[in-house]
């Protein structure tokens, strides 16, 4: 991805030595480097980060966004070291998919303990609910604006479900279906409304107006038991 060679050569220009390691994440993280388009979660270790270091960096990043990726992360290594506990769930999911581009293997070194997953697992799931009321406040007669938020609810339940398997020890499936239903069974939950909405997501389907309010009440009760699921492990 030439996009993504040039925007490291800049940032190595900018911080030179003192890059720890560069890496990619996230969904751009199980592709090839050559098949990357857009879309591509960068993380930027730096051993020590200041102010003026990302005001320098900041020409080159906002080019680098003009071709549709996310915002860099930018982390000082003395942080990326001390936060894994609190970032229980993204470290889990950069240990089990990431490429590194540049620089040292500071992931594989990184412990992820259950106790810290199931913690932040379970303040996510409140979180969501909490999240999915107020929109539904809102939106409550705006169906299109509903189905939209469908969208970003279904990609932190897909997280969420990804974290319940690792605190089960259970082998993450390949497909975001397969992880639904294989979370749903070890949780005890009716895995319909989620995978109805992956599928929206997915654009597999539409939704009628009609299903929508049923839609938002069987996903508020199966995260409430998932919520009170995971308090209980």
């Amino acid at each position: 991805m030439n996009h993504l060679n040039t925007y490291v050569e800049q940032i190595k220009e900018k911080l030179g030595s003192r890059i720890k390691s560069v890496f990619i994440y996230g969904s751009a993280a199980k592709l090839k480097l050559e098949d990357l388009k857009s879309n591509v979660n960068v993380a930027i270790i730096v051993e020590d980060l200041s102010g003026d270091d990302l005001k320098e960096c900041a020409k080159a990043t906002s080019q680098w966004m003009r071709h549709k990726n996310p915002v860099p992360v930018f982390i000082p290594y003395a942080g990326w070291l001390s936060v894994s506990g609190t970032y229980a769930m993204e470290y889990a999911d950069i240990k089990d998919s990431h490429i590194l581009i540049y620089g040292e293997d500071i992931i594989s070194p990184i412990t992820v303990h259950r106790h810290d997953l199931q913690f932040q697992c379970e303040h996510e799931v409140r979180n969501l609910l909490m999240v999915i009321r107020k929109q539904y406040l809102i939106h409550a007669h705006s169906k299109n604006a509903l189905k939209k938020a469908f969208i970003s609810f279904t990609k932190t339940f897909t997280t969420i479900f990804r974290t319940v398997l690792r605190i089960k020890d259970v082998e993450l499936p390949i497909c975001n279906e397969e992880v639904v239903r294989t979370a749903a069974t070890c949780a005890g939950l009716d895995e319909n409304v989620f995978l109805r909405l992956l599928e929206y997501k997915n654009k597999c389907i539409t939704l009628k107006n009609d299903e929508v309010d049923s839609l938002v009440n069987a996903l508020l009760s199966e995260l409430f038991k998932l919520a009170k699921y995971l308090n209980q492990q």
